[in-house]
């Protein structure tokens, strides 16, 4: 297992065991800081997508545990994000067309839509419009206009 030292130039702030799986994804982390011991560890599928990641207190319970699914396209479509008691903490909707993000929403633990973004793009790929939502409701938008020249 690999280690990493981070200094402040004079002391050992923590250290870092990294271990990786026979395609180079790093599966599992051990950070010692002050003698306390805390792990993440992450899992991959045959494509090596991440789709879980699990993080550790000193004790060996379980910070927070995120769960990913991917497409058969590779695109990463929802995260659901658990607490340490097990209970969602949060759901991420995420919606690509043609390699583009048109749309990410997140759902606090209860189900109520917390934020989202919404994109609007043109033919060649430009984006034309971005919709920011806080709580439901419409907090910013934004729109672009091309001309025939760049500008840089």
């Amino acid at each position: 297992m690999p280690l990493s030292l981070c200094t402040d130039n004079e002391s050992i702030i923590e250290t870092v065991k990294n271990e990786y799986d026979l395609n180079g994804n790093k599966i599992k982390s051990l950070y010692i800081k002050d003698g306390a011991v805390t792990n993440s560890e992450w899992k991959y599928d045959a494509d090596g997508k991440m789709t879980e990641a699990v993080y550790f207190d000193s004790n060996g319970k379980m910070k927070q545990k995120s769960i990913y699914s991917i497409d058969a396209a590779g695109n990463k479509t929802e995260t659901l994000q658990y607490d340490s008691n097990g209970k969602v903490s949060f759901r991420m909707i995420h919606l690509e067309s043609e390699g583009q993000t048109i749309f990410d929403i997140i759902y606090s633990g209860n189900g109520e839509i917390f934020s989202g973004t919404e994109e609007k793009r043109d033919a060649n790929g430009n984006i034309i419009e971005r919709i920011f939502y806080n709580s439901g409701e419409i907090n910013l938008r934004e729109e672009w206009e091309y001309g025939e020249k760049a500008f840089w």
